[in-house]
């Protein structure tokens, strides 16, 4: 079981893709963290090994920069808007399966409105985010992981988990309505 999967644009959240999978490794063991340029092997399947690893995750993370919304194809279309563009559908297929997704938002990105996304991917902004920003990395990070520990079966498995479960909640994360 991959356990948490990551999902970001590399023209968008790189770095920070690079940051979280560390850190998530540390705490969780590299076998449970999915990041396609780290844990695909070469001469691997790319379709079917990533789908595999979608659907034995529990968490996917959804990285959200500020180009996330605006990365463009060679062509000039929005990335986001091409139903076989691979964020959106690790996106959409994580929703369907009803498995926690967390938008994270890095540095002062906001959460996209609704209707500037597709459809079929609009229940993104029905989660509660977290936020990931560098002047805070260290706290923000401890509070993700702290969240994902709570989402996943056996915690990490043996490893430390943060004290503070509540830093990195992003100020303008939705909270659910009674």
């Amino acid at each position: 079981m991959t356990g948490i999967f990551l999902n970001y644009r590399t023209q968008d959240a790189m770095y920070c893709a690079d940051l979280i999978d560390a850190r998530l490794r540390t705490e969780f063991g590299a076998r449970n963290v999915f990041r396609d340029h780290r844990a695909l092997r070469p001469g691997t399947a790319f379709p079917p090994e990533l789908w595999h690893r979608l659907q034995d995750s529990r968490v996917l993370l959804v990285l959200i920069g500020p180009y996330w919304l605006t990365v463009t194809d060679d062509q000039g279309r929005r990335l986001l808007d091409n139903p076989r563009d691979y964020v959106r559908r690790e996106i959409r297929r994580a929703l369907r399966r009803e498995i926690a997704v967390i938008p994270v938002l890095l540095g002062d990105t906001p959460l996209p409105d609704p209707q500037a996304l597709p459809e079929d991917i609009r229940a993104l902004t029905d989660r509660r985010s977290l936020r990931v920003c560098s002047q805070t990395v260290g706290d923000d990070l401890d509070g993700l992981v702290a969240e994902v520990a709570t989402l996943l079966p056996d915690g990490p498995a043996g490893r430390r988990v943060p004290a503070v479960a509540t830093g990195g909640l992003a100020p303008n994360a939705a909270s659910p309505t009674p």
